[in-house]
């Protein structure tokens, strides 16, 4: 009976560690998705500044 007590902790603690780790794994990838997006808008609004810059250059030259 003993025996079958420390296996199911055994096994429990398993569990608990495969738990912790996929959470760590999800925060990472979240991280990471929040990061994505936040490089992707930045590029886009650089762009963006880069026309009005551009047609600010052309107006001015005309």
């Amino acid at each position: 009976m003993e025996k079958k007590f420390s296996d199911s902790e055994s096994f429990a603690d398993t569990l608990q560690r495969k738990l912790s780790a996929e959470q760590h794994f999800e925060s990472i990838a979240q991280t990471q998705q929040n990061y994505e997006l936040i490089l992707a808008t930045m590029r886009e609004k650089h762009e963006q500044e880069l026309v009005t810059l551009d047609e600010k250059l052309q107006n001015a030259q005309k």
